[in-house]
């Protein structure tokens, strides 16, 4: 492969945080004197070139994070080549192959675990990066990775290339000591491979920002009745999540893994206004206020009596409330006479049937979503028809 406007390279690599700092690392610095490298890029179908890898190894980066963008950048070789043609798919993975140490024989060697496509497409024009060079910028399927799980592998595979008349070069990295490359082929009918004694393309990670993804909005809780629990979610940022909380009613708590719990507190009914922060391991936050509403513990507040009823006479229908508690109201009865019935959303009704004179003590039960009941005992008379 060509090096040193060659093709070989080893890419540089900056991870931008997401968030109000931008956490960069470098994967191998660019060498003083302009090298470059067409591979996989600029050059594929010259060569043979079916997958391109290259490892970065996890000493390279401090912390967890996010890949949302992927920048290769031509910072020093400036020949104005163009992009080769043909469908391109990138790939990312963990690999327990070192820099230098990757399988020539076979590029899936090389994938320990983790294997997830980034990108499937042409390639897009160049564009201007960071630097002011001229970049190819692909934006793709986000890749959390974390460097504590194996170092970073990157699988180009090409799919009937076809070189541009100016090739491009891409910027390649000094030193092989945090990265290589490999390269898997066909030339003129013979099976070609190569590698590990170059390093990779200068490449710009770049993480997507930092946010809360859920919840939308928060269920109605009551006094004295467990809450949730409610499990928080974020992407993005550089990993190592941590959650707080402002503005709770007493009883409920949110713990550092983002699960809200807990069981609003005797007098604590109102309406409330939370504000619930992630922060990852680089400091950055991200903040959602979610509107919260706690009602007071549930109860019957209606009616106050029951009005007498007589065997075969239409009952006088009367409507039972309540208040306080989750909402989702169900409503139940025992103990009425032959001939009453209670709905469940609250109505008691009917015609005493034959036979039901008498005094009754029937139960009312009410049973909100969260499983909270209330109980009243009424005392209904049923008299002869008249």
């Amino acid at each position: 492969m060509l090096n040193g406007a060659l093709c070989r390279g080893v890419l540089y690599a900056a991870f931008i945080s997401s968030g109000l700092q931008a956490a960069t690392v470098v994967v191998g610095q660019p060498p003083l004197t302009a090298t470059g490298n067409c591979d996989p890029f600029g050059c594929p179908a010259l060569f043979g070139l079916g997958t391109y890898q290259q490892v970065y190894a996890s000493t390279a980066f401090s912390s967890p994070l996010t890949i949302v963008t992927v920048s290769f950048e031509d910072t020093q070789v400036h020949n104005g080549g163009s992009q080769a043609l043909g469908t391109f798919t990138l790939s990312f993975a963990y690999t327990s192959k070192e820099p230098g140490m990757l399988d020539l024989t076979n590029p899936s060697n090389n994938i320990t675990s983790g294997s997830q496509t980034f990108y499937t497409g042409t390639l897009p024009n160049l564009a201007t990066g960071t630097s002011g060079a001229p970049s190819l910028i692909i934006s793709g399927t986000p890749f959390a990775y974390n460097p504590a799980n194996g170092n970073l592998l990157l699988t180009v595979v090409v799919s009937a290339p076809s070189d541009q008349l100016t090739i491009l070069y891409l910027d390649e990295a000094a030193t092989t000591g945090v990265t290589t490359n490999a390269y898997f082929g066909v030339l003129d009918g013979v099976r070609v491979s190569g590698g590990n004694d170059a390093g990779g393309l200068v490449t710009e990670f770049a993480s997507s920002s930092l946010q809360i993804t859920g919840p939308a909005s928060l269920a109605t809780g009551a006094v004295g009745v467990a809450y949730g629990p409610v499990t928080f979610t974020a992407t993005g940022g550089v990993g190592g999540y941590s959650w707080s909380a402002t503005g709770l009613p007493n009883g409920l708590s949110v713990s550092a893994g983002g699960v809200l719990s807990g069981t609003p507190a005797v007098d604590s009914q109102g309406a409330y206004s939370p504000q619930f922060t992630v922060t990852d391991s680089s400091d950055d936050t991200a903040s959602v206020t979610l509107p919260l509403r706690i009602n007071a513990s549930l109860q019957i507040t209606g009616p106050s009596s029951l009005p007498i009823g007589a065997v075969g006479r239409a009952y006088p229908s009367v409507t039972f409330t309540a208040a306080g508690g989750t909402g989702g109201d169900v409503w139940s009865a025992t103990g009425l006479p032959k001939g009453l019935l209670f709905s469940a959303g609250g109505v008691l009704s009917g015609t005493p049937a034959a036979g039901t004179l008498g005094v009754y003590l029937p139960h009312f039960t009410v049973t909100d979503s969260a499983g909270s009941q209330a109980e009243v005992i009424g005392l209904l008379g049923i008299i002869p028809k008249l």
